[in-house]
């Protein structure tokens, strides 16, 4: 069926017509105006996104009622909100309100992807009270899927399963170890005399039973001190030992062989089938498994006097370095770049995403951006903001409970902290009485004090 001519034209201008009122209607929108339909005025304006990590949610803006979502939609983008400071409340039955004063800017939206409802009175799913002697050591696996614990006045030797909570070894030691460490988090390695020369290592298989193998590194390598120790994740047959020499051994578990592959190092950590290393003057180098194919990257500052530590991403290809006076480095595989980013850092560790870094000091806590924000609030690659005043109680232990939202612990019990957009702007919610050491698995936070383990659920 073919349409008359004149109906044709008729329907051609109406189009045009709509094109030509609807246009200009969409730009002033999106430079930043809200078209009031009673009055036939325009007004700048800007927005507010939330979302939270519940559905169900009563949004109120400058006190006034503004939506309850759906129990299927856990966020909502506010919209024609007038430029300036608005304060938004959220509330849900169970749970504790969150609010804040939120700036608004003409043609801008600010974004608040991460709060986090705390229930009022966040469930215990259980707890191992088992009375710990303090003083005592606490070191958990690397992802924070174990955790070990020295008790200092009855030498025992505790591992537990964070998921579970269960004590899998127990184990009366002749004395205090002179230190301890997660090699990988399968195997944790006791040094158990004062010249670090002999060590236990206590490896872990999928059924968690626990295999106890003896390292005499004294015995082996010219009377070596043993100072450092890594598993290749990829391949547990092999030791990475750094004697007191400087130099790192292999060590094959199942006989014993040892063989130097690098020289001239002060410490080491493994990521991606290869070796990242400090030399002794002071240049960050990295090498392949087996010494070779030596690269340097740069020669950032560290001070090489005193006791290194490194925390690797859990794929690897990013790794944090705290040297001897608390100067924090970070080193991308991806661009091959070692850069120096404060001083006075305490305790690194990543989310799972890695775009960020929780950097804990002695009283604070920051974030640090590894990536580029392509959303607001726009941030650069390498920056980072303070996620808490200065407390007046040291931080005990930190760590990234997901993404966007970091937990920590003070004597005074377990805090939340959430990630917001200006470089004061966070919402810090009391979680816990119960302060100590941090372990985490999926919506799990334990908490390990001298009173025993404790787990809670806040989602």
């Amino acid at each position: 069926m073919t349409i008359h001519r004149t109906k044709r034209r008729v329907l051609f201008y109406s189009l045009v017509g709509v094109f030509l009122i609807i246009t200009p209607l969409v730009i002033v929108v999106a430079v930043g105006y809200s078209i009031n339909i009673q009055t036939l005025s325009l007004a700048p304006a800007g927005g507010i996104f939330i979302k939270t990590n519940q559905t169900g949610i009563m949004i109120f803006l400058d006190e006034s009622p503004y939506k309850k979502t759906s129990f299927l939609v856990s966020g909502a983008l506010m919209d024609a909100v007038s430029p300036g400071t608005h304060r938004v409340r959220i509330e849900k039955e169970g749970y504790r309100s969150w609010e804040k004063n939120i700036a608004v800017t003409q043609g801008l939206v600010s974004e608040y992807r991460s709060i986090m409802l705390i229930p009022v009175q966040p469930p215990r799913i259980d707890s191992k009270e088992f009375s710990i002697l303090p003083p005592f050591q606490y070191y958990p696996s690397p992802r924070r899927i174990r955790n070990a614990i020295i008790t200092q006045k009855d030498l025992t030797l505790l591992i537990q399963n964070i998921e579970s909570g269960k004590v899998i070894f127990k184990k009366k030691v002749k004395q205090i170890p002179h230190d301890i460490e997660w090699v990988g988090d399968d195997n944790l390695l006791v040094r158990a005399n004062a010249d670090d020369s002999e060590a236990s290592l206590f490896q872990i298989s999928s059924d968690e039973t626990i295999r106890e193998l003896a390292i005499n590194f004294l015995k082996t390598i010219k009377r070596q001190t043993l100072l450092e120790v890594r598993t290749n994740p990829a391949d547990k047959k092999f030791l990475f030992i750094l004697g007191k020499d400087r130099v790192i051994y292999r060590y094959r578990i199942a006989d014993g062989l040892i063989e130097p592959i690098v020289d001239q190092v002060v410490h080491f950590e493994l990521y991606n089938q290869r070796i990242g290393f400090v030399t002794q003057n002071g240049f960050f180098a990295t090498a392949n498994l087996s010494g070779k194919d030596i690269q340097v990257i740069g020669r950032p500052g560290f001070f090489i006097n005193g006791t290194f530590s490194s925390y690797p991403s859990e794929e690897g290809d990013v790794i944090a370095f705290v040297d001897g006076v608390g100067g924090f480095f970070i080193f991308q595989d991806t661009d091959r770049s070692i850069e120096p980013i404060m001083a006075g850092v305490k305790r690194v560790s990543f989310n799972t995403k890695k775009d960020k870094g929780l950097l804990q000091r002695k009283n604070d806590l920051l974030a640090l951006f590894l990536l580029r924000e392509s959303t607001t609030p726009f941030r650069e690659r390498m920056s980072f903001k303070k996620l808490t005043k200065e407390t007046q109680q040291p931080i005990i232990d930190s760590a990234w409970y997901n993404d966007y939202y970091a937990i920590f612990t003070t004597s005074e019990g377990l805090f939340g902290a959430e990630i917001g957009i200006e470089s004061d702007d966070y919402t810090i919610q009391k979680i816990s009485s119960e302060g100590g050491f941090l372990s985490t698995n999926e919506n799990i936070i334990a908490v390990i004090n001298e009173k025993g383990i404790f787990r809670y659920a806040i989602e």
